[in-house]
């Protein structure tokens, strides 16, 4: 088993004796985050292009403010030609989403795995997109880096310390395993709408360094919510919980499955951070008003009757789901 602190080391060592930051900055036994300028760009442009179309009636997605828009005129003209070729191409793009659409997620993949220049002109668009690149780095990546750099340097200490024992807990949870691989997690300035998301096959986590909910201890709750995602973790609830609903001849309610996935992350990292003493840490869930929703307000408070003693181990995990699908079931 690796350890986070031998992992940072090393990639330390190799950033220090390389001309540019290597893209991976902590890989640790259950994360391997990473700071790509590639990655980081594709979410820029997108972000970016999405805010000069206009939203579908039916795109029920909150927009995402990009700050940099009022510096495009400081571009050189040459840059200014090149981002607004790249803006263009993205704004063909922008009604796809990037979790669900299978092209994004193909593209969000080649760039991950971009290591030379015949990777980089497999790419559909290569030209376009190298020349973006090339103005991404020179203007915005050193603030961009930065900020995601500093947001991974921060996770570091409570990883060392939380993550071995939260790994256990979600398996323990879920009742599946932690993907046989440390999860690709991309730190990008922009991200999705949500600000985090997790696609599958491989996992792959992408979550936004720029935005306030993600800061300080509550990083660590969007790490283990963002992970509970993974398949071989997270899909195992997801088939016990259609098993008994359909026992109990009902339907799971749509997004439940979410819900146990928001409560689990708040209540484990609230436990973690509270034996460190600090006891005031609220949810993001609670915090952000999440269960406002009717339907998901209903749930939530099904799950803190059940689901958060369970996790306490103050009751079974059968009788806690079988009391939960008593319940949502007669509704």
């Amino acid at each position: 088993m690796r350890t986070a602190a031998l992992s940072l080391c090393l990639i330390v060592c190799a950033c220090a004796s390389s001309p540019a930051p290597v893209p991976l900055v902590l890989e640790t036994d259950a994360y391997a985050l990473h700071s790509d300028p590639w990655i980081n760009v594709h979410h820029f442009l997108y972000q970016w292009a999405r805010g000069q179309v206009s939203r579908q009636p039916n795109d029920r997605r909150p927009p995402v403010e990009v700050a940099e828009v009022s510096e495009f005129s400081m571009l050189t003209p040459d840059q200014r030609d090149a981002w607004a070729a790249a803006l263009e191409h993205y704004r063909d793009l922008v009604d796809k989403d990037l979790l669900f659409d299978e092209d994004m997620e193909a593209l969000k993949e080649a760039l991950a795995a971009i290591d030379g220049p015949e990777s980089i002109a497999a790419l559909d668009s290569a030209a376009l997109l190298e020349a973006a690149r090339e103005v991404f780095v020179d203007r915005w990546w050193p603030k961009h880096d930065g900020a995601n750099r500093a947001w991974i340097q921060a996770m570091r200490p409570m990883l060392e310390k939380y993550e071995g024992r939260l790994v256990h807990e979600l398996e323990r949870a879920y009742g599946g395993t932690w993907p046989e691989y440390a999860i690709r997690t991309d730190v990008t300035y922009y991200a999705n709408w949500a600000g985090a998301y997790t696609s599958w096959r491989p996992d792959h986590i992408v979550l936004s360094s720029g935005g306030d909910e993600h800061q300080g201890v509550a990083g660590l709750e969007i790490l283990v919510h963002e992970a509970s995602h993974s398949e071989s973790l997270g899909s195992p609830l997801h088939e016990e919980l259609d098993r008994l609903f359909e026992e109990a001849g009902a339907r799971a309610p749509f997004n439940l499955w979410h819900v146990f996935y928001f409560v689990t992350a708040g209540e484990l990292t609230r436990r973690v951070l509270a034996e460190e003493g600090i006891d005031d840490y609220v949810p993001y869930g609670e915090r952000v008003g999440l269960y406002r929703r009717t339907r998901w307000d209903g749930m939530h408070a099904v799950l803190l009757e059940h689901w958060v003693p369970f996790l306490r181990g103050e009751l079974e995990r059968d009788e806690a789901l079988r009391r939960i699908v008593a319940v949502l079931a007669s509704d």
